[in-house]
Protein backbone atom coordinates (compact mmCIF):
# COMPACT_ATOMS: atom_id res chain seq x y z
CA UNK A 1 0.00 0.00 0.00
CA UNK A 2 1.37 3.42 -0.79
CA UNK A 3 -0.35 5.26 1.41
CA UNK A 4 1.62 6.61 4.39
CA UNK A 5 0.60 5.04 7.87
CA UNK A 6 0.19 8.55 9.40
CA UNK A 7 -2.66 9.26 6.74
CA UNK A 8 -4.83 6.62 7.06
CA UNK A 9 -7.77 6.46 4.74
CA UNK A 10 -11.53 7.45 6.00
CA UNK A 11 -13.97 5.79 3.91
CA UNK A 12 -17.07 7.49 3.03
CA UNK A 13 -19.69 5.37 1.90
CA UNK A 14 -19.64 1.08 2.88
CA UNK A 15 -22.65 -1.16 3.72
CA UNK A 16 -21.03 -2.69 7.09
CA UNK A 17 -24.16 -2.25 9.41
CA UNK A 18 -25.79 -6.18 8.85
CA UNK A 19 -29.35 -7.20 7.75
CA UNK A 20 -30.62 -3.78 7.09
CA UNK A 21 -30.29 -3.77 3.49
CA UNK A 22 -27.90 -5.56 0.95
CA UNK A 23 -24.85 -5.12 2.52
CA UNK A 24 -22.87 -7.23 5.51
CA UNK A 25 -25.93 -10.03 6.20
CA UNK A 26 -24.94 -10.59 9.69
CA UNK A 27 -22.46 -9.60 12.38
CA UNK A 28 -19.26 -12.03 11.27
CA UNK A 29 -19.40 -10.49 8.11
CA UNK A 30 -19.40 -6.82 9.61
CA UNK A 31 -16.75 -7.76 11.59
CA UNK A 32 -14.86 -9.87 8.83
CA UNK A 33 -15.37 -6.34 6.73
CA UNK A 34 -14.10 -4.54 9.44
CA UNK A 35 -10.87 -6.38 9.69
CA UNK A 36 -10.23 -6.02 6.11
CA UNK A 37 -10.55 -2.62 6.15
CA UNK A 38 -8.13 -2.06 9.28
CA UNK A 39 -5.58 -4.56 7.22
CA UNK A 40 -6.25 -2.26 3.82
CA UNK A 41 -5.27 0.96 5.88
CA UNK A 42 -8.78 2.16 6.51
CA UNK A 43 -9.31 3.93 10.29
CA UNK A 44 -12.20 5.94 9.77
CA UNK A 45 -15.74 3.94 7.94
CA UNK A 46 -18.88 5.86 7.75
CA UNK A 47 -21.73 3.31 7.42
CA UNK A 48 -23.84 3.78 4.49
CA UNK A 49 -26.98 1.71 4.56
CA UNK A 50 -28.91 3.02 1.50
CA UNK A 51 -32.39 4.93 2.68
CA UNK A 52 -35.24 5.66 0.59
CA UNK A 53 -36.19 4.06 -2.74
CA UNK A 54 -36.37 0.25 -2.15
CA UNK A 55 -35.29 0.71 1.48
CA UNK A 56 -38.16 3.24 2.74
CA UNK A 57 -38.64 1.17 6.17
CA UNK A 58 -34.96 1.90 6.95
CA UNK A 59 -35.11 4.53 9.43
CA UNK A 60 -32.47 7.03 10.52
CA UNK A 61 -32.91 5.57 14.53
CA UNK A 62 -32.53 2.29 13.37
CA UNK A 63 -29.25 2.97 11.72
CA UNK A 64 -27.74 5.27 14.71
CA UNK A 65 -28.11 2.81 17.04
CA UNK A 66 -26.48 -0.35 14.60
CA UNK A 67 -23.42 2.12 14.18
CA UNK A 68 -23.38 2.56 17.69
CA UNK A 69 -23.61 -1.78 18.12
CA UNK A 70 -20.88 -1.94 15.74
CA UNK A 71 -18.74 0.28 17.22
CA UNK A 72 -19.08 -1.86 20.61
CA UNK A 73 -18.33 -4.83 18.89
CA UNK A 74 -15.31 -3.60 16.54
CA UNK A 75 -13.88 -2.18 20.13
CA UNK A 76 -14.94 -5.38 21.77
CA UNK A 77 -12.83 -7.40 19.26
CA UNK A 78 -9.68 -5.40 19.70
CA UNK A 79 -9.83 -4.14 15.92
CA UNK A 80 -8.68 -0.64 15.98
CA UNK A 81 -11.36 1.46 13.36
CA UNK A 82 -13.98 3.74 14.23
CA UNK A 83 -17.35 3.41 12.62
CA UNK A 84 -19.96 6.64 11.90
CA UNK A 85 -23.30 6.69 10.83
CA UNK A 86 -24.44 8.01 7.84
CA UNK A 87 -26.99 6.85 4.71
CA UNK A 88 -26.63 6.07 1.17
CA UNK A 89 -29.74 8.30 0.24
CA UNK A 90 -31.99 7.42 -3.16
CA UNK A 91 -32.89 10.07 -5.16
CA UNK A 92 -36.38 12.23 -3.76
CA UNK A 93 -37.78 15.63 -4.37
CA UNK A 94 -38.58 15.69 -0.54
CA UNK A 95 -35.26 15.43 0.29
CA UNK A 96 -34.52 19.01 1.82
CA UNK A 97 -37.55 18.16 3.81
CA UNK A 98 -36.27 15.03 5.19
CA UNK A 99 -32.43 16.62 6.07
CA UNK A 100 -34.70 18.98 8.29
CA UNK A 101 -36.65 16.49 10.20
CA UNK A 102 -33.61 14.19 10.29
CA UNK A 103 -35.72 11.27 8.32
CA UNK A 104 -32.05 10.60 6.03
CA UNK A 105 -28.92 10.85 8.13
CA UNK A 106 -26.21 12.86 6.67
CA UNK A 107 -22.49 11.65 6.51
CA UNK A 108 -21.09 10.86 9.98
CA UNK A 109 -24.46 13.04 10.80
CA UNK A 110 -22.45 16.53 10.79
CA UNK A 111 -25.42 17.70 8.90
CA UNK A 112 -23.09 19.06 6.38
CA UNK A 113 -22.87 16.29 3.27
CA UNK A 114 -25.48 13.84 1.95
CA UNK A 115 -24.38 10.77 -0.28
CA UNK A 116 -26.84 10.72 -2.83
CA UNK A 117 -27.67 8.04 -5.49
CA UNK A 118 -29.28 7.57 -8.66
CA UNK A 119 -31.29 4.78 -9.96
CA UNK A 120 -28.42 2.58 -11.63
CA UNK A 121 -30.19 2.36 -15.04
CA UNK A 122 -31.58 6.27 -15.65
CA UNK A 123 -30.31 9.81 -15.03
CA UNK A 124 -32.82 12.39 -13.26
CA UNK A 125 -32.38 16.25 -13.43
CA UNK A 126 -30.45 17.28 -10.15
CA UNK A 127 -29.76 20.68 -10.68
CA UNK A 128 -32.62 22.36 -9.15
CA UNK A 129 -32.70 19.37 -5.82
CA UNK A 130 -28.63 20.17 -5.45
CA UNK A 131 -29.67 23.89 -4.87
CA UNK A 132 -32.66 23.17 -2.32
CA UNK A 133 -30.71 21.20 -0.29
CA UNK A 134 -27.87 24.23 -0.67
CA UNK A 135 -30.05 26.30 0.81
CA UNK A 136 -30.50 23.74 3.87
CA UNK A 137 -26.36 23.48 4.33
CA UNK A 138 -26.01 20.42 3.09
CA UNK A 139 -23.58 19.83 0.16
CA UNK A 140 -24.57 16.48 -2.09
CA UNK A 141 -22.35 14.20 -2.82
CA UNK A 142 -23.39 11.66 -5.84
CA UNK A 143 -21.74 8.00 -4.93
CA UNK A 144 -20.92 6.24 -8.16
CA UNK A 145 -21.85 8.20 -11.04
CA UNK A 146 -19.71 5.99 -13.37
CA UNK A 147 -21.79 3.24 -12.44
CA UNK A 148 -24.92 5.08 -13.59
CA UNK A 149 -26.05 3.55 -17.30
CA UNK A 150 -27.15 7.12 -18.65
CA UNK A 151 -23.97 8.66 -17.23
CA UNK A 152 -21.84 5.87 -18.69
CA UNK A 153 -22.82 7.25 -22.07
CA UNK A 154 -23.35 10.51 -21.60
CA UNK A 155 -20.79 11.70 -19.35
CA UNK A 156 -21.73 15.16 -19.88
CA UNK A 157 -24.82 15.16 -18.17
CA UNK A 158 -22.23 14.92 -14.96
CA UNK A 159 -19.74 18.57 -15.46
CA UNK A 160 -23.09 21.41 -14.98
CA UNK A 161 -23.82 19.57 -11.66
CA UNK A 162 -20.12 19.46 -10.56
CA UNK A 163 -19.72 23.78 -11.83
CA UNK A 164 -22.94 24.18 -9.08
CA UNK A 165 -21.15 22.40 -6.19
CA UNK A 166 -21.96 19.02 -6.02
CA UNK A 167 -19.44 16.55 -5.18
CA UNK A 168 -18.74 13.05 -7.03
CA UNK A 169 -17.68 9.73 -5.40
CA UNK A 170 -15.94 7.13 -7.67
CA UNK A 171 -16.20 3.60 -6.30
CA UNK A 172 -12.30 2.02 -5.76
CA UNK A 173 -13.81 -1.19 -7.77
CA UNK A 174 -14.65 0.92 -10.63
CA UNK A 175 -10.97 1.89 -10.45
CA UNK A 176 -9.26 -1.40 -10.18
CA UNK A 177 -11.70 -2.71 -12.91
CA UNK A 178 -14.15 -4.65 -11.19
CA UNK A 179 -17.08 -3.07 -12.84
CA UNK A 180 -15.89 -3.80 -16.27
CA UNK A 181 -13.77 -2.20 -19.00
CA UNK A 182 -16.01 0.52 -19.59
CA UNK A 183 -16.44 1.69 -16.47
CA UNK A 184 -13.14 1.97 -15.98
CA UNK A 185 -12.15 3.95 -18.68
CA UNK A 186 -14.94 6.42 -17.85
CA UNK A 187 -13.32 6.29 -14.27
CA UNK A 188 -9.95 7.70 -15.79
CA UNK A 189 -11.58 10.10 -18.08
CA UNK A 190 -13.58 11.70 -14.90
CA UNK A 191 -10.58 11.60 -12.98
CA UNK A 192 -8.34 13.45 -15.86
CA UNK A 193 -10.99 15.94 -15.63
CA UNK A 194 -11.04 17.17 -12.56
CA UNK A 195 -14.90 15.65 -11.38
CA UNK A 196 -13.87 13.01 -9.04
CA UNK A 197 -13.76 14.44 -5.30
CA UNK A 198 -13.58 11.50 -3.05
CA UNK A 199 -13.37 7.34 -3.89
CA UNK A 200 -14.83 5.11 -1.07
CA UNK A 201 -15.24 1.38 -1.21
CA UNK A 202 -19.16 0.98 -1.27
CA UNK A 203 -18.02 -2.65 -0.10
CA UNK A 204 -20.96 -4.74 0.25
CA UNK A 205 -19.43 -8.10 2.19
CA UNK A 206 -15.56 -9.34 2.70
CA UNK A 207 -15.21 -11.28 -0.20
CA UNK A 208 -16.96 -10.20 -3.93
CA UNK A 209 -17.52 -6.86 -2.85
CA UNK A 210 -14.84 -6.14 0.26
CA UNK A 211 -13.59 -3.11 1.91
CA UNK A 212 -10.45 -1.97 0.20
CA UNK A 213 -9.14 1.14 -1.24
CA UNK A 214 -5.20 0.76 -1.49
CA UNK A 215 -5.20 -0.73 -4.69
CA UNK A 216 -7.13 2.01 -6.14
CA UNK A 217 -4.81 4.72 -4.55
CA UNK A 218 -1.97 3.03 -5.97
CA UNK A 219 -3.89 3.20 -9.47
CA UNK A 220 -4.63 6.53 -9.48
CA UNK A 221 -1.47 8.01 -7.98
CA UNK A 222 -0.35 6.17 -11.81
CA UNK A 223 -2.72 7.74 -13.70
CA UNK A 224 -3.15 11.18 -12.35
CA UNK A 225 -0.14 11.33 -9.63
CA UNK A 226 0.37 11.30 -6.06
CA UNK A 227 -1.09 14.50 -4.72
CA UNK A 228 -4.61 14.17 -6.26
CA UNK A 229 -4.85 10.91 -5.26
CA UNK A 230 -4.09 12.28 -1.35
CA UNK A 231 -6.76 14.15 -1.72
CA UNK A 232 -9.74 12.42 -3.09
CA UNK A 233 -8.87 8.97 -1.08
CA UNK A 234 -7.30 11.11 2.16
CA UNK A 235 -8.04 14.57 2.59
CA UNK A 236 -10.94 15.01 1.40
CA UNK A 237 -12.63 12.13 3.19
CA UNK A 238 -11.44 13.75 6.18
CA UNK A 239 -12.89 16.87 5.49
CA UNK A 240 -16.23 15.19 5.14
CA UNK A 241 -15.35 13.54 8.71
CA UNK A 242 -15.12 16.85 9.92
CA UNK A 243 -17.92 19.04 8.41
CA UNK A 244 -16.02 20.95 6.66
CA UNK A 245 -15.23 22.13 2.59
CA UNK A 246 -13.95 19.78 0.32
CA UNK A 247 -11.52 20.84 -1.79
CA UNK A 248 -13.33 21.13 -5.39
CA UNK A 249 -11.68 22.60 -8.37
CA UNK A 250 -13.51 23.31 -11.14
CA UNK A 251 -13.21 20.47 -14.19
CA UNK A 252 -10.72 20.96 -16.58
CA UNK A 253 -12.67 22.92 -19.62
CA UNK A 254 -13.79 20.04 -22.68
CA UNK A 255 -11.88 21.33 -25.78
CA UNK A 256 -14.18 22.64 -28.24
CA UNK A 257 -12.52 22.76 -31.22
CA UNK A 258 -9.66 21.80 -33.41
CA UNK A 259 -7.82 18.12 -32.77
CA UNK A 260 -8.23 18.00 -29.38
CA UNK A 261 -11.92 18.78 -30.07
CA UNK A 262 -11.62 15.53 -32.27
CA UNK A 263 -10.17 13.48 -30.01
CA UNK A 264 -12.57 14.01 -26.93
CA UNK A 265 -15.57 13.88 -29.65
CA UNK A 266 -14.30 10.24 -30.85
CA UNK A 267 -14.06 9.05 -27.16
CA UNK A 268 -17.70 10.53 -26.56
CA UNK A 269 -18.60 8.03 -29.63
CA UNK A 270 -16.36 4.93 -28.02
CA UNK A 271 -18.44 5.58 -24.52
CA UNK A 272 -21.61 5.45 -26.12
CA UNK A 273 -21.24 1.95 -27.45
CA UNK A 274 -24.05 -0.43 -25.87
CA UNK A 275 -23.11 -2.21 -22.45
CA UNK A 276 -24.66 -3.88 -19.81
CA UNK A 277 -26.16 -1.78 -16.89
CA UNK A 278 -23.22 -1.54 -14.30
CA UNK A 279 -23.79 -3.98 -11.32
CA UNK A 280 -24.67 -2.12 -8.11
Amino acid sequence: MTASVTSRFTDIHCHILPGIDDGAKDWDVSLAMARLAVADGIGTIVATPHQLGNYEMVHAARILQLTAEAQKRITAARIPLTVLPGADVRIHEELPQFVRNQTVVTLADRKTHLLIELPHEQFLPLGQLIYRLQDEGICCILSHPERNWKLLHSPDLLRPLVQQGCLVQLTAGSITGHFGPDVLRISRRMLEQQLVHLVATDAHDAKRRPPCLSDAYDIVSRWVGAKLAQKIFVDNPQAVLSGGPVDAPLPIPMASGGLLGMLERARMILWADPAPTPGR
